[in-house]
């Protein structure tokens, strides 16, 4: 099986042999270095400009915009599916809230499956967000829905961050929870 691939290595007889080529001299790159680096220099380009966290105050209201949304949704939701009154409970001086159903124990995340509590000061949270106030009127600090998911007042909450604050309000008819 060799011997046929054998002559593939070597020149016939009286074949003139091969002379090595005079090196050429190079007059500039390649097209395809100058994409190379072309494509390094974009990528270099497009990572120095990406912030990797954005540590904002208007991006850290923005996110603990959605969380409120996101709370009281499920606390809506609970309330109507089940029959029973589930609220948003403020805790202002720990910085914090929960979903509660109506006799105070936290309802469970239907993400995690953990107890429904954010606690802004976590490190998972955006650095300085804080729970400024919430009144919701009777209920005090707490956005009460009733058993058929509607709410039992409308209410405010503000957070800040820095020397920006935002409020947010729940609205009485809905549920839902609209900011500026």
């Amino acid at each position: 099986m060799t011997a046929p691939l054998a002559r593939f290595h070597r020149l016939p007889a009286g074949a003139p042999a091969r002379q090595p080529s005079a090196p050429r001299a190079r007059a500039g790159h390649t097209l395809v270095e100058m994409l190379v680096v072309v494509t390094v220099i974009a990528i270099l380009v497009g990572v120095a400009g990406i912030p990797v966290s954005s540590d904002g105050p208007a991006a850290a209201l923005d996110l603990a915009h959605v969380q409120l949304q996101d709370a009281f949704r499920v606390a809506q939701t609970l309330s109507y599916s089940l029959g029973v009154p589930h609220g948003v409970v403020f805790d202002v001086d720990g910085n914090r809230l929960a979903v509660v159903a109506r006799d105070g124990t936290p309802a469970r995340d239907p993400l995690t499956h953990g107890e429904y509590v954010i606690d802004f000061d976590q490190l998972v949270q955006p650095r300085g967000l804080k729970l400024v106030d919430a009144d919701f009127g009777p209920t005090h600090a707490a956005g009460i829905f009733d058993a058929t998911g509607v709410p039992v007042s409308g209410g405010t909450v503000t957070l800040g961050k820095s020397t920006v604050s935002r409020t947010f309000t729940l609205d009485a008819a809905t549920g839902r929870l609209h900011g500026p």
